[in-house]
Parts: structure tokens; sequence; C-alpha cells
């Protein structure tokens, strides 16, 4: 009898929804791993832009040294963030075209150096260091990394199929 929320086990191994299509050689760059490239391009752009943008803001001189020093210690974390975002940002554009040749130990230096990144943005946002590009910038790459750790790529990344079968038992 069937049930009302199938579990794996009592699914169906035939069934299409369900099945992995694991990549294998010759099928080309697969579709997740394009998408995540252009996610991570488009953070990497935002990234270096927003750092760039922390550092070369204009600092405005108030007399009073209680305001005054409010205004330095948001520039001294503008600067943290946004120096973080640069090197986050050249780092990402440097680390995805191995990506695209399908080095697994690129996407996990990719995976890394996007969650430091996340980190710092998100943070960056939440103390009100950044603008609304901030949290954009960190669903950006958190999309670019769940495509590129796709089920159906691991083989593109170089794990063989008795590796995930084994896994699985």
């Amino acid at each position: 009898m069937p049930t009302m929320f199938p579990v794996s086990h009592n699914s169906d191994p035939g069934d299409r929804n369900r099945s992995i299509r694991y990549w294998r050689p010759g099928d080309g760059v697969p579709g997740s791993v394009r998408v995540a490239v252009v996610l991570f391009l488009v953070s990497a752009v935002g990234l270096i832009a927003s750092g760039a943008v922390m550092w070369t803001a204009e600092r405005p001189v108030v007399d009073d040294p209680d305001h005054m020093a409010y205004i330095e210690t948001l520039s001294a974390n503008m600067r943290w963030v946004g120096s973080v975002q640069v090197v986050a940002g050249v780092a990402v554009a440097l680390l995805i075209p191995g990506v695209i040749r399908g080095v697994g130990r690129r996407r996990r230096w990719l995976m890394t150096v996007a969650a430091v990144a996340m980190g710092f943005t998100l943070v960056g946002w939440v103390f009100n260091v950044g603008g609304l590009e901030q949290p954009l910038l960190a669903l950006a790459m958190a999309l670019g990394a769940l495509a590129m750790y796709r089920p159906a790529v691991r083989t593109f990344f170089g794990e063989t199929p008795a590796e995930l079968a084994e896994r699985e038992d």
C-alpha cells in the first residue's frame, strides 16, 4: 500500500523524478555548474565594486567629538569589510576557471572563500556598514554554492560512481 509521504526505502528506483543522472565524460560542462559560475562571476564583480566603494567613500567631518568617534569606527569597519570583499572577489574570480574544468579542490576552495565572504558581507550588513547589495551578494554566492554542490555534478568534480555507491550504502 503506498504511503502518503514516500521515503527512500519504499520509493520506486525507476522513478524519473527521483533518479539522479550523474555527469559522464563527454557530457560537457553541466548546466548547474554553468549557473554556479555565472552567479559567482556576478558575485565577484559585486564584491570588488562594493569593497572599492567602501574604501573610497567620503567620510564627513563634524565638530562633535562623540559623533566623530562614531564616524571613525564606522569608517574602520567599512575598510575591514571592504578589504575582505575585494580579496574575496579576486579569489573567487581566480578560482572560477578551475571549477569550469571540474577540479574538485578548486570547488572546495571556492566554497571556503564564499563562506568567509558571505559571513563578512552579512555581518557588515547587519551592523549597517553596507547597503542593500550586501545581502544580495551573499544570496548570489549561496545560490552559486547550491548549484555547484548538486548531487548530479559530483562525478564532474572527480568522484567515481563506485565511491558514490559506497557512501549511499
